[in-house]
């Protein structure tokens, strides 16, 4: 059986999708799966930072009975109790691999921040989630399949901002990768492509707009998806709504900025960002007045807005309504976590200037990487900041909030 055909996306975004939705009008079995080339040009650069970062390393039930006897008798004795079973142990959840006491380094690391067990049984006995990392592959509710990756890797930024190809493939439902559709043809399917092709143009569009300024342009867009209800939005019309956005992304928004919204911004990214207790107190500083809000020089707002356009290229397909990834969240409360962790994001690169006396490349993809690990994989951040009880009118009122700061162009205040 012939494999599906991988073809590139070129902008202007929108148009691609339309000659998409045209095919899948009349194939109402088929979807599309969307990534970008990154995925498939990823390297390893065995840094071994994953290995060390405070999260579980969770195996199967499967994975724990064919390997600890085997560690557990190591000759010498450093892998003794190598898993710890969960509280709650599941068939693909059972237990974890155990960390060097006080720390969160796996035992497995070597000296040379090889894996032992890669080193002496080969890639295929490691647990999956140590041979996928940062892969994440995963269907997007009814609508598509994606694969894309976790920005908590220190080269995943380098990876995406060398490999920004998007690349869409048709796959059919009789494909042993299907996707489970509520009905033959879901109402709302159609219109999640045009909705990515909306927002990837949105990030190709040229300068003075900085990313955060294009993002803010896109909240009208949001109101509107939700006076009309997003299921019953037609392609026609959200055709409609890409040619007036585009419009209104020629002129600049001139109005001088909210303080109130920065300030309560400033207040959120204190909350948001766990265990960083310098950053806290010269975001602490900031508050009080004790030091003035930061600046960054013209060169060093091109990085920033260089690496904006990286992250949310990134997230972008990882995030439309109905992922079940963070949870049962829709589009609204979506983008306001994105909006959070761009906020971060901003905040954190800002911190690294004040910290180093200058911003550049590798601290902005430091930034990125402290999002990826601390917000972008923390599994409970919507019930640990009430996001998933927030109507859709809530999350745009917050989100207008988080894009008020934009370090990437002018600063007034």
């Amino acid at each position: 059986m012939t494999s599906p055909k991988t073809e590139a996306l070129k902008a202007p975004y929108f148009k691609a999708f339309q000659a998409e939705v045209a095919y899948l009008r009349s194939h109402p079995k088929s979807y599309l799966h969307v990534e970008l080339e990154a995925f498939e040009n990823f390297t390893c650069t065995q840094c071994g930072d994953c290995c060390k970062l405070p999260w579980n390393i969770n195996i199967s039930k499967n994975y724990h009975q064919a390997w600890y006897e085997t560690f557990d008798q190591h000759p010498s004795g450093k892998f003794k109790d190598p898993f710890i079973t969960l509280t709650e142990p599941t068939e693909d959840n059972y237990s974890s691999i155990r960390r060097h006491p006080g720390s969160s380094i796996c035992i497995f690391l070597e000296e040379n921040n090889s894996c032992y067990i890669h080193n002496n049984y080969g890639e295929e006995a490691l647990e999956r989630v140590c041979r996928v990392y940062p892969r994440v592959e995963k269907a997007i509710g009814h609508q598509y399949r994606t694969r894309y990756l976790l920005n908590s890797c220190q080269a995943v930024p380098e990876a995406i901002e060398a490999f920004p190809q998007v690349l869409v493939r048709r796959e059919s439902n009789n494909s042993p990768l299907n996707l489970a559709y509520r009905t033959p043809e879901h109402t709302g399917r159609l219109t999640t492509y045009l909705w990515l092709g909306l927002c990837l143009d949105l990030l190709e569009l040229p300068e003075p707009q900085t990313m955060i300024s294009r993002w803010r342009l896109l909240l009208p867009t949001l109101h509107w998806l939700n006076d009309y209800d997003i299921e019953s939005v037609t392609p026609a019309q959200m055709e409609t709504r890409y040619h007036d956005l585009m419009l209104r992304c020629q002129f600049p928004d001139l109005a001088p900025p909210d303080t109130q919204r920065m300030d309560q911004a400033l207040v959120w990214t204190y909350d948001i960002v766990p265990k960083h207790p310098n950053f806290h107190v010269w975001l602490k500083q900031i508050v009080s007045g004790e030091l003035n809000w930061p600046q960054l020089e013209p060169e060093e707002q091109q990085i920033l807005d260089h690496h904006l356009q990286l992250f949310f290229r990134n997230r972008i397909l990882a995030t439309p309504y109905l992922d079940y990834f963070i949870g049962k969240a829709n589009l609204w409360q979506q983008m306001l976590t994105l909006g959070l962790q761009v906020l971060a994001y901003q905040w954190l690169a800002l911190y690294y200037r004040h910290r180093y006396g200058e911003f550049n490349r590798d601290l902005a993809i430091r930034a990125i990487n402290t999002v990826g690990s601390s917000l972008e994989q923390r599994q409970n951040f919507l019930q640990a900041f009430k996001i998933e009880n927030l109507a859709p009118e809530a999350c745009l009122e917050a989100l207008e909030t988080t894009l008020s700061i934009d370090f990437s162009g002018p600063q007034i205040r």
